[in-house]
């Protein structure tokens, strides 16, 4: 390697010049100089009259010579520094290897294998997952095009390669992971909206949810918000509105029981927060917490929990909303 080096780079310092070239078939051929001077007028730009009658005899000697008789010469001193350098390279490679380069060698075997077992085993993964998807999940699947970039992963002896490959991998997983999610989340707000048009109360967020304004939807959850007030009637009405909601949502809820959906999960929650509470009142002792005047605070243990879940349901409708308009600018 080194011995090759030195002979290009001998070489680039020595290259043979057109002039050097001329000069050197005039003494070879016995040109009298003819090539020497023919080059020389036409560098200066003269090319007419007699420099063209020139240009022509040099050209009609070139015919004529007999290239045959021409010995290629090397430079003995060029020829003794490669071999010399050449048996150098054969000597140093009886060295062995040091800790480093060892090192480094196994740490490549051992990438390049384990690149090979990860490529595997994803694409077993991927295979296996394909089976268990939905008709709705498939075609996701299929638009992801991470089938094919898990086929498409190199085994590779560099980590640095290796990491960059699953990196781009991860992203698209995550990618694939919002876009399922979201599916399922617009399924259950889908069901959901079916089940609260059934009821006047509730018609408008049903509206809001079918016409997939997640936003809004969950500012009208918002609105349920169970507070403290002098207003019997206004309580009753309040808590009557949430109760006919999470009830319709808990149908929605049944209807897709294999579901992964964070809403239906925030519905379910909410739903068993309200029955605990309607469980309390039916229990209660407290005339003024069934008629909705108590002031003493009999359930509001159980009011906060309710709200808490209620505003989970409600940023979880924003978070689809957001999701729902980052996925359309995705694939714009």
């Amino acid at each position: 390697m080194i011995a090759c080096l030195f002979l290009i780079a001998r070489y680039l310092t020595i290259r043979i010049s057109f002039h050097k070239a001329a000069d050197h078939a005039d003494k070879a051929f016995d040109f009298k100089e003819g090539l020497i001077s023919a080059l020389s007028f036409h560098r200066a730009g003269k090319r007419d009259g007699i420099f063209a009658l020139q240009r022509a005899q040099s050209a009609e000697m070139v015919k004529r010579a007999d290239i045959s008789n021409v010995r290629f010469r090397t430079r003995r001193s060029l020829l003794i520094s490669s071999v010399i350098l050449l048996l150098a390279s054969a000597w140093l490679c009886t060295f062995p290897d040091s800790p480093m380069v060892i090192a480094a060698k196994q740490e490549e075997a051992e990438t390049e294998q384990k690149t090979a077992e990860i490529k595997k085993l994803l694409n077993d993964l991927a295979k296996d997952l394909e089976e268990k998807l939905s008709e709705d999940e498939k075609e996701l699947y299929e638009k992801s095009m991470l089938a094919q970039m898990c086929e498409k992963l190199e085994t590779t002896k560099s980590k640095k390669d290796a990491l960059r490959q699953y990196a781009s991998l991860e992203k698209k997983l995550r990618e694939m992971s919002a876009r399922f999610s979201t599916k399922q989340d617009e399924r259950f707000a889908s069901e959901a909206a079916k089940e609260l048009r059934k009821d006047k109360a509730t018609k408008e967020l049903a509206n809001k949810l079918a016409g997939k304004k997640y936003k809004q939807a969950g500012a009208e959850f918002k609105k349920m918000e169970l507070k403290k007030t002098k207003d019997p009637a206004k309580a009753r009405k309040r808590f009557s509105r949430l109760n006919k909601a999470s009830k319709r949502m808990s149908a929605a809820s049944k209807r897709m029981a294999l579901s992964q959906s964070s809403l239906k999960a925030s519905a379910d929650e909410l739903r068993e927060n309200v029955e605990e509470m309607e469980e309390s009142l039916a229990k209660s002792d407290c005339k003024a917490c069934k008629s909705g005047k108590c002031e003493k605070g009999c359930l509001s243990e159980k009011q906060g929990s309710a709200n808490a879940k209620l505003y989970r349901l409600s940023k979880n409708l924003s978070k689809l909303d957001a999701k729902k308009r980052f996925l359309l600018k995705l694939d714009a």
